[in-house]
């Protein structure tokens, strides 16, 4: 029994050795969040890896801080998006959601600081601790901010004063553009610090009296709408409703009527053909339109009114394929293309 014991010795010797010769690693270098001086509350941080040295653990660690950051920007991002959009279209979101994303990143990577990396040791890796203070960020955050917002407010006290339609839409133009970057950088001040930037919600507020002022310019504009075309007959009225319809969810106020000495009007030429298709008759319609300015005779805008819905077919009769396509030819199919070729002339904004 004694031999046993003193044969066993050594052994557990060497490994009690081996057991004291293990480096230890630090908590926050397996569990980022447990560093006693770094709390999530006001720092972002991260731990990098590497087999091949202390700067490529470095270098890792700030990586993937930073795209904490950008995580944290894009969820704060989308949920004031479908806030500000709340009760609007799929499209409203989506089209808001891309202008703001597409103003969206983090530029101050130089912020991210890194401690030093420790030995190589634990599973034969290198370790860094990388961090960003929340705190210190936010100043720089709202410096920016600032910046971007000198041309927001320059264009707003211009805006009240342009009776020029031409010269007004540029301007709400620039405005609207401007407005964008600025919810972006609020969102990033958000979404790093933790914190609202005050300055943002005075701009934002500013930006919907300019928008509230915007629908006040079309509403006054005088428009009206005029049909043409030698197969127009019996396809004026279906037109002419489905354009009015979306004029008035543009935010105009549209009548029939010719070109008036103080207005604008939409002249629409239409075309309808039908043909012998393999399943039956085939009907459609294209459309084409001008906006131009009655006074002076100048056009404005020029309008590419197509859709590839615009058609209807019926196996056997002709009229009953032209009362199909007539189904067709809605509001909700001519706006996209409305807004868009209206745009271009008048402070057209977004599809209500």
């Amino acid at each position: 029994m004694t031999k046993r014991i003193t044969l066993a010795l050594p052994a557990m010797i060497a490994l009690l050795s081996a057991c004291a010769s293990t480096p230890t690693i630090p908590d926050h270098l397996l569990n980022p969040a447990a560093h006693p001086k770094f709390p999530p509350s006001a720092y972002i941080t991260s731990v990098g890896m590497s087999e091949r040295g202390p700067r490529e653990a470095e270098l890792d660690a700030r990586a993937r801080v930073a795209e904490q950051v950008r995580s944290e920007i894009e969820s704060v991002t989308l949920s004031e998006i479908e806030e500000v959009t709340k009760g609007g279209s799929t499209e409203a979101f989506q089209r808001l959601y891309s202008e703001v994303k597409s103003r969206t990143g983090f530029s101050h990577a130089e912020m991210i600081r890194v401690e030093p990396a420790p030995a190589k040791g634990f599973e034969g890796l290198y370790r860094a601790f990388a961090y960003l203070s929340r705190a210190e960020i936010f100043d720089v955050l709202c410096s920016d901010y600032e910046a971007e917002a000198v041309a927001f407010r320059r264009a707003a006290d211009v805006l009240p004063a342009l009776d020029n339609i031409a010269a007004y839409t540029a301007a709400f133009r620039q405005a609207k553009s401007s407005f964008q970057t600025l919810r972006a950088k609020a969102f990033e001040i958000r979404a790093v610090t933790r914190r609202q930037y005050a300055d943002y919600g005075r701009d934002e507020k500013l930006y919907y009296n300019l928008d509230k002022m915007r629908l006040d310019r079309l509403r006054e504009l005088e428009m009206t709408v005029e049909i043409s075309g030698e197969k127009a007959g019996s396809t004026r009225e279906v037109v002419l409703v489905a354009l009015t319809t979306a004029l008035t969810r543009l935010g105009l106020t549209a009548t029939p009527g010719a070109c008036g000495p103080r207005s604008y009007t939409l002249k629409v030429e239409v075309d309808v053909t039908c043909r012998r298709g393999s399943f039956g008759p085939q009907c459609e319609i294209g459309m084409a339109g001008v906006l131009v300015h009655c006074a002076s005779g100048r056009v404005l805008a020029e309008l590419d009114l197509n859709d590839k819905e615009f058609k209807g077919m019926h196996t056997r009769d002709r009229a009953k394929a032209m009362e199909a396509m007539y189904e067709r030819v809605t509001a909700n199919l001519l706006l996209p293309r409305l807004s868009a070729g209206l745009a271009t002339a008048l402070p057209i904004d977004r599809v209500n």
